[in-house]
This record gives C-alpha cells, sequence and structure tokens, in this order.
C-alpha cells in the first residue's frame, strides 16, 4: 500500500504539472496570437486625423470649363431671360412681379436646384396710374397754369425701342415711393442736391423753408435723406429732378440736346427717375423681425405719420419742367456750386409765385412680397452656404437695374450645374441663389429673410455677393467689399478676359487690368485696385450690418474719366432690352464677363478647402480706420471735451491702436496657415481644416453688437462697417463713433451734448471689445 500511495501521489503531481504548464503555454498561444492581430489589423482610423490636400490642377480645369461654358453657351439663355423677365412693368406686389418670379422659380428648377419661396405681407406704396402727379404755377389773375403733367414722353424713330416702350403705359407716370398723398402750396426754394451743408447755407442766408415747396436736384446722396432733412424744416413738398450736369450731355452747355437718350446714354429732358423715399429699410411696420403672420405690426397710420416715411407729397420731374420752374424763379442768385447744367435758365433760390404739387398715391397697404431661393448643395460641407443675390423687382421695365444682374444670377446657376451635370463636380459648400423682392421700396426682401432666418446665417453663411445693375457700362468694374473678400475678387478678376474692345486695343488682356488703371488703390491697401466701403445700396446691407456676413456687391460701369454719373438712365422708363443692346452693352460683352466673374468668385469661395479670405487685409483697414478716427476725433477737439469728463482720450486711443496691432499679429499667423492649404503646398488635417474655417467664419460676427451700435440706430449692429446717418449711399468705417461726434455737435443743450459725449466713450469701448473678441476668435492653438 505504502509503494502504491507514492506511485498515486507521484502520478497526481505530474498530472497538476503538465496541467499547469498546459495553461501557461495555452495562455501565452493566445497572447501571442492576439498580439499578432493587433499588429496586422489597423486601428479603427480618426477621421479627424485624415490629411488632406487641395488639388489646384482640378480648381483650375473646373474654373476654365465655367468661363467656357457661358462663353459659348450663355447668350441665348440670357437673352431669353432678359427679355422675358423685362416685358413689362414689374413694381414689388403686382401681378406681374409675381409672374417674373414664378419665371425664375421655374428657371431654377429646370437646372435641376432645390427651390423654396419666402413670402412676407408688407407695407408698399403705389401711385394713382389714372391720375399722374403734376405741377401748376399760380397766374397773376389767380388761375393755375400747368407745368408738369407728371408723365414722360415715348422718342420716335426706333421701331423696336417704341414698342417696348409702349409695352405698359405705367411706365411713364413720374412717382416716388412712399411720397405722402396731397396737395401743397407755397413758394419755391431752390436747395441744390439737399445735403445738410445746402441746408445750412440756406439758413445762413436768412431764407426759410418753412411753407415752401423746396426744389432739389438728384445725386450725391440718397433722396429719401434729402426729402427728410426738408420736412425737417418745415417743407410742404419737394419736387427731386434731375440736372442735366448730372445726368445729362455734357453739350447740354450749347443747347444741343441731340446727344441725350436714344442717341447716346445721357439722360433727355423729359426722363425722371423714380425712387423710394423711406428712411429705413425693411418692412416698416416690423423693424427688426419678419413680416410673418405672427409678428406683431406697428399700425400703417403711424407709419404714414411718423418718422421713417415722409408726411409730405414728394414727385420726381425731368429737367425739361424743371426749366419752367427756374424760369419763373426771380430769387437770390445761386452760389456757383449750385449752378446746373438746364440749358437757357438762370438758377435763383427762390421765387415770388405761388406754385401747387398735387401727388396721386394710394394709401400705403400691405401686399405680398416673394423672394426666390434656390439651392446647389455642397458635397462635403452642405450645411455652409455662400449666398448671391439680386433682385427682381423694378420701378419700370428694370432692364438694367436690375435685371441685367437677374440675368447673370440665372447664368450662373445655369453654368454651375451644366459643369457639375457633365463632370460630376460639385463644390464643397453649398451654393445659394436668392432672387428676392421689393428691394427698389428699401431692401425689403433681402431685410426680411436676413431677419427670419437670422440664426441659421449667423451658423451657416460663408459670405455674400451681391449683383444688382450687372451691367451699367462696360468698361471697368465697380466693387464694394468687406476686406476679407478682396483677394479673392482680385484674383477671380485676373482670370477674366476684357469684355471690352478699346480695352484690348490698350493692352488691358483682363478685367483686372482695367480695374488696376482706373481704379488703382489710394485710400487703404497700396498694389490694389479701389473697392469701396459697403453702404445700403442694395440687398447685401442687412446681412453685413445686421447678420455679419462678409458681403461684396459686383457691377459694369462706364469709363469714369468720362462721365460724373454712369448710369445716367438710372430708374427711368428707358430701362428697356433696346437699351442694353444698342448702347450699353452691343453683344451682351460686359454681362457675359460679369456672369463670369460671379461665378468664379463663388466657386471659389464655395469650393476652396480652406475659405479664401485675407485676415491680413482686415488688419489693414482696420489699423488705418482706428488711425483716421483719431486724427478725425482730434480735430473736432474731442480729447478735450472727454478729458473735461474725467476720461483719459490719450490711454483709450492708445489701447485702441494696440488692439489693432495685436490683431495684425495675430491675422499673419493665420493667414500663413490658410495660404498654405489653399495654395496646394501642404496638406492639412480635417481638423485642422475646420479649425480655420469655423475661425474664419466667425471672424465678421465679432464685429457686431447685439444691441446696436447706439441707442438710435439698433439696425446697425457692425461696429466697422455701417452707413452714414446722412446718406444711406455712404459707407462709414467705426459709424458709432463717428455718429456720436457727429450728433454731440449737432446738439442744441446741454442734456442732448452731454447724453453724445458719453455715447463717443461707448461706442470707443464698444470698437475695442470687437476688436479684442476678434484676436481671441482668431487665435489658433494646437494646429
Amino acid at each position: 500500500m505504502g509503494m502504491q500511495k507514492e506511485r498515486q501521489l507521484i502520478a497526481a503531481l505530474v498530472f497538476f504539472i503538465v496541467l499547469t504548464v498546459g495553461l501557461v503555454v495555452a495562455l501565452v498561444i493566445v497572447a501571442t496570437r492576439d498580439s499578432n492581430n493587433n499588429n496586422n489589423t489597423p486601428q479603427q482610423s480618426d477621421p479627424y486625423a485624415a490629411q488632406l490636400k487641395q488639388d489646384n490642377q482640378a480648381v483650375s480645369t473646373i474654373g476654365q470649363k465655367l468661363r467656357q461654358e457661358i462663353a459659348d453657351n450663355g447668350l441665348n439663355y440670357m437673352k431669353k431671360n432678359f427679355y422675358t423677365i423685362t416685358k413689362m412693368v414689374h413694381v414689388a406686389g403686382t401681378p406681374e412681379q409675381m409672374a417674373a418670379l414664378q419665371y425664375i422659380r421655374d428657371t431654377y428648377a429646370s437646372y435641376g436646384l432645390e427651390v423654396m419661396t419666402t413670402d412676407y405681407d408688407v407695407m408698399l406704396s403705389y401711385p394713382n396710374y389714372s391720375q399722374p402727379n403734376t405741377v401748376s404755377m399760380q397766374m397773376s389773375n389767380g388761375s393755375w397754369n400747368l407745368i408738369s403733367n407728371g408723365l414722360g414722353d415715348i422718342p420716335l424713330g426706333h421701331p423696336n425701342l417704341t414698342a417696348q416702350l409702349k409695352a405698359d403705359t405705367r411706365a411713364l407716370n413720374w412717382w416716388n415711393g412712399y411720397g405722402a398723398n396731397g396737395v401743397a402750396t407755397g413758394k419755391l426754394v431752390y436747395a441744390n442736391y439737399g445735403r445738410v451743408v445746402d441746408f445750412q447755407y440756406l439758413d445762413n442766408s436768412n431764407i426759410s423753408l418753412n411753407g415752401s415747396i423746396v426744389v432739389i436736384r438728384y445725386g450725391d446722396l440718397f433722396r429719401g435723406n434729402k426729402v427728410q432733412e426738408a420736412e425737417k424744416r418745415g417743407a410742404l413738398a419737394v419736387i427731386l429732378f434731375s440736372d442735366p450736369i448730372d445726368y445729362g450731355s455734357p453739350d447740354l452747355s450749347g443747347g444741343d440736346l441731340n446727344n441725350t437718350f436714344p442717341n447716346s446714354v445721357f439722360m433727355p429732358p423729359e426722363g425722371a427717375q423714380r425712387g423710394s423715399v423711406l428712411e429705413t429699410n425693411g418692412d416698416p411696420l416690423t423693424p427688426l423681425y419678419p413680416s410673418k403672420p405672427y409678428t406683431y405690426r406697428i399700425d400703417i397710420s403711424d407709419v404714414v405719420n411718423g418718422v421713417t416715411a415722409p408726411n409730405i407729397p414728394v414727385m420726381p420731374m425731368g429737367y425739361r419742367d424743371a426749366a419752367k420752374l427756374f424760369q419763373n424763379m426771380n430769387g437770390p442768385a445761386v452760389p456757383a456750386g449750385w449752378v446746373g447744367g438746364i440749358p437757357g435758365v438762370n438758377y435763383t433760390l427762390t421765387s415770388s409765385v405761388s406754385f401747387k404739387v398735387t401727388v396721386n398715391a394710394i394709401t400705403p397697404t400691405r401686399q405680398r412680397i416673394r423672394n426666390v431661393i434656390a439651392f446647389m448643395r455642397g458635397t462635403t460641407e452642405p450645411d455652409k452656404y455662400v449666398l448671391l443675390t439680386n433682385h427682381v423687382d423694378a420701378w419700370t421695365y428694370g432692364a438694367m437695374d436690375p435685371n441685367s444682374g437677374t440675368v447673370a444670377i440665372l447664368e450662373t446657376a445655369r453654368a454651375l450645374t451644366t459643369v457639375a451635370n457633365a463632370t460630376g463636380w460639385r463644390p464643397r459648400r453649398t451654393i445659394v441663389f436668392c432672387s428676392v423682392d421689393a428691394e427698389e421700396f428699401g431692401l425689403i426682401g433681402s431685410t426680411e429673410f436676413a431677419e427670419e432666418y437670422l440664426k441659421v446665417l449667423q451658423q451657416r453663411a460663408v459670405a455674400l455677393v451681391n449683383v444688382d445693375v450687372a451691367v451699367a457700362g462696360n468698361v471697368v468694374i465697380g466693387v464694394e467689399s468687406t476686406p476679407s473678400l478682396y483677394n479673392t475678387i482680385i484674383k477671380a478678376s485676373k482670370l477674366i478676359s476684357n469684355p471690352n474692345d478699346n480695352e484690348l486695343s490698350a493692352g488691358r488682356k483682363t478685367v483686372y487690368d482695367s480695374w488696376m488703371f482706373y481704379f488703382p488703390n489710394s485710400s487703404f491697401i497700396q498694389g490694389q485696385p479701389y473697392m469701396s466701403i459697403p453702404d445700403s445700396g442694395s440687398d447685401q446691407s442687412h446681412f453685413l450690418s445686421y447678420v455679419g456676413v462678409p458681403c461684396a456687391a459686383l457691377g459694369y460701369d462706364c469709363d469714369p474719366n468720362i462721365r460724373r454719373d454712369c448710369y445716367e438712365l438710372y430708374h427711368t422708363m428707358y430701362e428697356v432690352p433696346w437699351t442694353l443692346e444698342n448702347i450699353i452693352d452691343r453683344g451682351y460683352k460686359a454681362l457675359t464677363a460679369m456672369s463670369q466673374l460671379w461665378t468664379e468668385v463663388a466657386r471659389d469661395l464655395a469650393d476652396s478647402l480652406v475659405i479664401p479670405f485675407n485676415v491680413n487685409d482686415y488688419a489693414t483697414v482696420l489699423t488705418q480706420a482706428i488711425n483716421g478716427l483719431d486724427v478725425y476725433l482730434k480735430g473736432k477737439g474731442v480729447p478735450d471735451l472727454l478729458t473735461n469728463s474725467n476720461a483719459n482720450y490719450s490711454a483709450i486711443i492708445a489701447n485702441l491702436q494696440d488692439a489693432a496691432r495685436r490683431f495684425s499679429t495675430v491675422a499673419t499667423i493665420i493667414q500663413k496657415n490658410i495660404d498654405a492649404v489653399n495654395s496646394g503646398e501642404s496638406s492639412a488635417s480635417l481638423r485642422q481644416v475646420e479649425m480655420l474655417n469655423s475661425r474664419l467664419m466667425g471672424l465678421e460676427r465679432a464685429f457686431i453688437n447685439d444691441r446696436g451700435l447706439y441707442a438710435n440706430r439698433p439696425d446697425a449692429r457692425h461696429v466697422m462697417f455701417a452707413t452714414s446717418i446722412h446718406d444711406q449711399y455712404s459707407g462709414v468705417l467705426c459709424a458709432g463713433v463717428y455718429d456720436s461726434a457727429e450728433y454731440y455737435f449737432e446738439s442744441t443743450n446741454d442734456i442732448q451734448r452731454s447724453a453724445w459725449l458719453k455715447s463717443i466713450q461707448v461706442t470707443l469701448s464698444e470698437l475695442q471689445f470687437a476688436v479684442e473678441s476678434a484676436i481671441l476668435l482668431l487665435e489658433v492653438t494646437d494646429y
């Protein structure tokens, strides 16, 4: 038994050892297999680490195909669209305008675009077409002699032109949108261009406007500002006219009328400019909010009797009838700078006889307007939007304003979709085509759209490029832009062949060459063509000033060395296809070039790996704006005023200038990264691309002050870019500070002066806050 137990123990021990070794070996084998599997099977990849590189050869090829498509096939499409849209007068809110918008909607849909419409019920103003506005003069026997019948004339001698002008008799009526209905009787006072300085001259000359009819010539500033200033001084009515020194032929000084329309682009004596005199943008019934069924509305009577719309009759006239006014004025002679170009009259300041202005306006009512919005969805960033805008409504037929731009936006859409269908290419980001309504009444359609989609646009809008009048001339482009878009537009302009034969003969082969020749930049950035500060003259306004979307506006102009106003037939009945085809743009060459330019700018913004902004240009403009502000404030004596209020101006401006220098530093750093990627020299991870793009999209929004520039301007929120308080057509840098200073010096009591002096300090502080915010936003860490 002992030996047997020993053998059993030994056997059990051996079994245990074998089992233990086997388990260890098995574990080692399993571990080895797992290790081998880890080595041979890739880890789950990080999508944000994927390296991306811009293929500039492919980019160039697509750009060439787009330009070629427009050049080869665009003409017939442009003509068809042009004639269809401009065949009738199509004022916003009318059946003819709705028909034009439906045509545009159908056209976008035929290109395969996703289309939606946005409707708004807004306050619009119309004339009584069957009872034209008139002006009469009181005779010595008390009777009234008709001076103006409020109608234009149709020129003869060109059958096609005559037929186009006769298509709709409403085109004959002279009227201003939102001018008050009624009759005003009084003596005349001539106020030149209706600028503040002109009214100050009359004040200094002891000429009162109270109880008078004020005669003002168009030009130099927005017509609504002219009317507002006259009404503030007690005027009973305003007559606006186009002086031939600004709109007519240079030959008019000798009485030669042969060089006017239809023999040239110059305004004929019977031509009159229409236009709105409303002192606000957007529907005046729903300020700051979209005109939707749920929105609270101000009563129409409160608007009509308030400050945004005139309470006095307003009407335009041609210089044919304005001559009759001056022939019956016998007051003091005008200053030299007030003399116009009407042949055979002496310009004087007042009349001793009375005149009567009768405006037969229909009481403003709510009318439906409609925007047509089409989407070309992007491939990789479909929720990032590059917006293209143009308005469709017109005062008459609208051939140049705005439907040359309408033709261009349709052609841009056609070319992009055609090339996409042929090649399989699509842009990275979504391109949004916005054909908007009621611009002429006060940018209403675009403003309501920006207000309704405010939160969406703040998150998704990359940039906006507006084309209103695509061709006012055929020599050189004119550009308004925020600085971040300067380089994008310049690059595109170098790719577009010059459409003007004279320019080509002079050796200027591209659109850029003529632009740089006629408009070298002497104000902001040397070595670049000049681009003006964006204003509120068209639909880009609210997107920039309220939402904070980088914006540009493009258009073809005439030779700036020849004429003082490029677009003399602006808002007249003569805006028909014949005029564009025979005078302004024979062969649609400039319109083709503008379509190509707009398409290339859109493609670059929508398809570059990194949004192609130039932040260095923004830094340059910011620095110069602050330095210019310093010069202005010192010239006005503001530092001493602030010192008297226990504020240290030297410290304030030094801090602001230091912030501008620090902005320039971070701009240089991020720009190097942008250029390295978009040049194709360097690759970048998806994470890096998104880091750059998110910062670039937020840049313009950093300058938005949510409460508005100050209490009086809640609808203007961009502390860098806004419009002048005295002229909506003029853009101003750092408007909050400038406006506060202007209001201070215009104040008539200590309470007002104290308030505006405080506003100067507040707006300077808010300007620095915006710059500091932009610095924090642009800083790139862990790139």
